[in-house]
């Protein structure tokens, strides 16, 4: 897998984490909910939020050590003019 069909995928999964984030913020936020459920949904909710954190170091790691990367990352002439 190229780097960039990667960095297409990673988006797609950081995309799907927003709605899954939300989605448990707003059952979260339910007054209805026992603390069974409320202790399931954290869980998840901290879960999804650590999964993200892996993605972000991930692309960190890929734009650090991934030439077409660096190739592609504009340079201070590229910004200025």
């Amino acid at each position: 897998m190229d780097v960039e069909m990667m960095c297409g995928l990673m988006h797609d999964i950081n995309d799907a984490l927003n709605v899954a984030v939300g989605n448990l913020d707003l059952a979260l936020e339910a007054s209805t909910l026992g603390r069974c459920n409320r202790l399931c949904l954290e869980e998840a909710l901290h879960s999804c939020l650590e999964i993200a954190e892996y993605m972000v170091r991930l692309r960190c790691e890929l734009r650090t050590y991934s030439p077409a990367v660096q190739a592609s990352r504009p340079t201070s002439s590229t910004i200025e003019n």
